[in-house]
């Protein structure tokens, strides 16, 4: 399996859990000049690199804001981080 599905299965993991606690978010399949598939939450972008989620917060003009790396083992955890 390529790493641009594994990823894009991971984000589909991801989205499923949130949509279990809560709305989802939207994934970017990398079609649209990403160099990989992306997972928009409200103001947190989530990308798989290697063995982690690299989560980045945003403020409203769209600068970096702060950035956290979780473990893909754990998707739970993980959406219920980002939905509280």
């Amino acid at each position: 399996m390529s790493e641009w599905q594994s990823s894009m299965n991971l984000l589909i993991r991801l989205n499923n859990e949130l949509r279990i606690l809560g709305p989802g978010g939207v994934i970017d399949s990398g079609i649209h000049g990403v160099d990989a598939p992306l997972l928009v939450i409200g103001d947190a972008v989530v990308q798989v690199r290697g063995g982690a989620f690299v989560v980045d917060h945003t403020d409203q003009s769209g600068d970096l804001v702060s950035r956290s790396v979780h473990p893909t083992a754990d998707v739970r955890a993980l959406a219920r981080t980002l939905t509280d």
